[in-house]
């Protein structure tokens, strides 16, 4: 990660925990879950300062782990910040360098709960950045419906979608026609992903 990008992030993740601090009847409550996302990548490529589309994308699939810790603001609304791991079952983000199927976002996290009842419709916006394996942007929205296990415990279960952008590089292998030698080129690959995903777990 740049740091100039890097120490922005830090400053926001900073500002959001401040003010979660300074924030009036404040509860902690945490969350950790799992969900299985079906992403869909378009990638493009820059090469000696040309743009192109080296070659077509398929779905891939994504399995992701996160948790989340923060307070609730009133009976409504929640900040707080998270992590998330994710593991592609796809070579499709890079090749088949397998060491980097895999993504780690810090983000931080706005959910809104709409109703104080045992079973109730909530709406969370996450967003943040990739800082391990892949690099780049990291968003997220869900939206579901929590179930009251007890006082303090519930249930969650929710649809949502996933924008994420992050860098690569490829090599190229030129074959001249007129003569038996090759030769490598690397190109700087983008690719900007757009997915789908169920996600459960349970907040405390």
């Amino acid at each position: 990660m740049k740091t100039g990008a890097m120490k922005r992030f830090g400053l926001m993740m900073v500002c959001v925990w401040l003010t979660c601090l300074g924030a009036t009847a404040q509860t902690y409550r945490g969350f950790v879950d799992a969900a299985m996302t079906f992403d869909i990548p378009k990638d493009f490529y820059y090469f000696r300062g040309e743009q192109g589309f080296p070659y077509d994308t398929d779905v891939a699939p994504v399995l992701a782990f996160s948790t989340t810790h923060g307070v609730q603001i009133n009976r409504n609304h929640y900040l707080g910040i998270g992590m998330e791991f994710n593991k592609y079952f796809s070579g499709i983000y890079s090749g088949e360098d397998n060491e980097k199927i895999g993504s780690l976002p810090l983000y931080a996290m706005w959910r809104m709960d709409f109703f104080g009842r045992k079973v109730t419709p909530f709406f969370d916006v996450r967003a943040g950045y990739q800082v391990a394996w892949t690099k780049g942007f990291y968003g997220n929205i869900n939206a579901g419906m929590r179930i009251s296990l007890s006082r303090r415990t519930g249930l969650n279960i929710s649809i949502g979608a996933r924008m994420s952008r992050y860098s690569d590089s490829i090599t190229w292998i030129h074959m001249y026609e007129t003569s038996y030698t090759n030769s490598d080129y690397q190109a700087k690959v983008f690719y900007n992903v757009f997915g789908f995903m169920l996600r459960a777990g349970v907040d405390f």
